[in-house]
């Protein structure tokens, strides 16, 4: 991790925590002004099965359709490889959602351990099903994409990660991102840069969530638009913005 990301951890979890000369010489993030940022929104997530913190059901469209713009224009740079990018997030509902948005975009990468999932949720849920798979066209934007639940990342690191937190409604529920542990994970995957897409509000009544967004506003890395950036013109000021909270 580079030094700029683990502090994160290090602030909240670990402090004592030594980063390696090496990740000091991380390159930035190539298309964005910024290699950590938190974009916050205040879009409801959609209405779960159930009210049970645990449920792998939530799903936030607002969130698929930011984070598929988003890894889109990284991949649009034309320097990641396979693996370089990759997109985390706490519920399996989110993970299937997010699969066939961007399946017809990147060659998608699975664990092991998703698909098998995925597969589960699928056989307990039929709406969930997908339909007969055509053969889409894939864009020049052809790469492969790592796309993973929270739990099935560890151990795992990308150079540029791009986290759906999914949660967001008025009663600030964040359900299982509420653990340290959980979220200690969820910060500690990127190499290069960290993109979090999420609704503060829900999360800020957790200690850990708060100290981090505290930590993300105080370095002016938290925002409703991000700041993207042309390499062969880096003096151009490019805001990806965030039209309706």
């Amino acid at each position: 991790m580079h030094p700029a990301i683990s502090e994160l951890v290090r602030s909240t979890l670990y402090p004592t925590l030594k980063d390696a000369e090496a990740v000091t010489k991380h390159p930035k993030v190539v298309g964005i002004k910024g290699r950590l940022f938190w974009l916050h929104h205040e879009q409801l997530e959609a209405a779960a099965a159930s009210h049970d913190p645990l449920n792998t059901s939530h799903v936030n469209e607002f969130e698929i359709e930011m984070t598929a713009a988003l890894v889109s224009h990284l991949v649009r740079q034309g320097v990641y490889s396979q693996g370089d990018i990759a997109v985390i997030t706490p519920y399996l509902g989110q993970l299937h959602k997010l699969r066939r948005r961007m399946e017809s975009m990147f060659e998608i990468c699975l664990s092991d351990r998703d698909l098998q999932d995925l597969e589960a949720l699928e056989s307990r849920n039929p709406t969930n099903q997908e339909p007969a798979r055509r053969m889409a066209t894939k864009s020049t934007l052809l790469r492969s994409v790592r796309v993973a639940t929270v739990d099935n990342f560890q151990g795992e690191e990308a150079k540029v990660i791009v986290i759906s937190l999914v949660r967001s409604n008025p009663e600030k529920r964040c359900g299982f991102l509420s653990t340290s542990n959980r979220i200690n994970v969820l910060l500690s995957r990127a190499q290069h840069g960290m993109y979090i897409i999420g609704n503060a509000n829900t999360y800020e009544n957790v200690p850990m969530w708060a100290d981090v967004i505290a930590m993300l506003r105080s370095a002016s890395r938290f925002g409703s638009s991000l700041e993207l950036e042309c390499p062969r013109h880096p003096d151009a000021r490019l805001a990806w913005v965030q039209l309706a909270l």
